[in-house]
């Protein structure tokens, strides 16, 4: 190991890439403590190389973010080139990830998120395309706070430095589809790349790095659907996957069209993912009631939940609870069912299904169960159409008081009562009557 380079006093290695070793330094002159990344030796001759290298510092020297590490100043000992940066104490994300927590809880995920998406938007107005995001060029320190690193290959808007067509650029697991096949890119490919360190903060898991050879890697970049991240860690709540699967969208114009967008997306999410919870908590014990197998309970949560009561609205959740009610021969919660199924609400629209539950409540003499399937007779909706099994189930309705049963009697007669008269006169029956009488 080096002992100095220019006027720093070097204390030791930090890191290795492909293009330079980092150090942790001393500057000798003021006594600050800065981490200088050198240019590897045996590549001071590629041309390339120093290109990428003079560059990384040109586009440092261009951003000022709280969120991104400093460039200081450049440095040079005979050939070799250095970059004086700003030293954070702290690890790499992808560190934090797999040796410290695994999946990073959302409540912890998204600030740190956060802050990623506020650099990187940054840069996108300063016309810096990174092209190479993932979790090991995101520093986080021990107060969760971020540093973005490594621009060593992102693209500023109006350089002169240009990549061959059909040239990949960034690691293979983060690149976004067109990147991997040689398109240009823009800011979407940045937001895929962060909808995929999204998708390992969230679930502790790159999916894609399962030994797979690069091409196939490719191949499902390009064309396969990612497991859902819940398959790793179920903790996630459904209104962050469905953002998450926005930003890696195959095509660049479905996904989001800035961070800042993507962020105030994830927040809005994250606010309803908060109040849920709090609603949840507050119901810990009618839930326990309910998956103790108390059918009130079952009905009640039930009821919240299709109608977005003290809970978010969610009708599967609803159909969830009356189903369970129902089946112990709660006919409140089979009527309640047979209105999911005829609305399709919370299931695949059903009317056959329907009549099936209101039969069990109407049975069992639910008034508006036997007004429901009345109705159904009626309209010939999961059973063939038959006004005698409408009439027969309103008759019972009413009897229990249902005006609207009693209405829907009268009309059935009154249309009956017209049918009959427009009737042609059938004039064999009249002589025959005739005779007879």
């Amino acid at each position: 190991m080096i002992q100095q380079f220019e006027r720093y006093e070097i204390l030791k290695k930090l890191g290795e890439g492909g293009m330079g070793v980092v150090y942790l330094a001393r500057d000798i002159q003021l006594g600050n403590i800065v981490a200088l990344k050198v240019l590897q030796s045996n590549l001071t001759s590629n041309v390339q190389v120093l290109e990428r290298f003079r560059q990384e510092a040109q586009v440092l020297e261009k951003l000022r973010h709280p969120n991104i590490v400093q460039l200081y100043r450049t440095a040079q000992v005979g050939d070799q080139l250095a970059l004086v940066m700003e030293y954070i104490e702290g690890r790499t994300l992808d560190t934090m990830i797999g040796q410290e927590v695994g999946p990073i809880p959302y409540e912890r995920a998204l600030p740190i998120f956060y802050q990623i998406l506020d650099a990187v938007h940054y840069a996108h107005q300063q016309g810096v395309i990174h092209r190479d995001l993932k979790p090991s060029n995101i520093m986080v320190t021990p107060k969760d706070e971020v540093k973005m690193m490594d621009f060593g290959i992102a693209k500023l808007s109006g350089s002169h430095v240009h990549t061959k067509t059909g040239t990949k650029l960034g690691t293979l697991f983060y690149m976004s589809p067109e990147q991997v096949l040689g398109k240009a890119v823009d800011v979407r490919s940045d937001i895929y790349s962060l909808g995929m360190t999204l998708y390992e903060m969230l679930s502790g898991k790159m999916p894609l790095n399962d030994g797979s050879s690069e091409f196939l890697v490719m191949e499902k970049i390009v064309k396969a659907s990612l497991p859902d991240p819940r398959v790793y860690y179920p903790h996630i709540p459904d209104g962050i996957v469905n953002l998450l699967y926005r930003a890696i969208a195959k095509e660049p114009q479905e996904r989001f069209a800035s961070c800042n967008e993507f962020q105030m997306a994830l927040q809005v999410a994250q606010e309803q993912s908060e109040t849920q919870k709090q609603m949840d908590y507050k119901l810990q014990p009618l839930i326990k009631r309910a998956e103790n197998g108390d059918a009130d309970a079952q009905i009640q949560l039930g009821k919240l939940y299709e109608e977005g009561k003290d809970v978010q609205q969610n009708y599967k959740e609803a159909v969830k609870w009356y189903r369970k009610a129902a089946e112990q021969g709660n006919a409140d919660a089979q009527n309640e069912l047979g209105w999911m199924y005829s609305e399709g609400r919370g299931v695949p629209q059903d009317d056959a299904e329907a009549v099936k539950w209101y039969r069990k409540a109407a049975e069992q003499g639910h008034a508006t169960a036997q007004y429901n399937l009345g109705w159904m007779y009626e309209q010939g909706r999961g059973v063939s159409q038959d006004n005698k099994e409408a009439v027969k189930w309103y008759r019972k309705s009413a009897e229990q008081g249902d005006k609207d049963a009693i209405e829907r009697i009268e009309e059935i007669e009154f249309k009956n009562k017209n049918e009959n008269k427009n009737k042609p006169i059938n004039q064999e029956q009249v002589s025959k009557e005739s005779i007879q009488y």
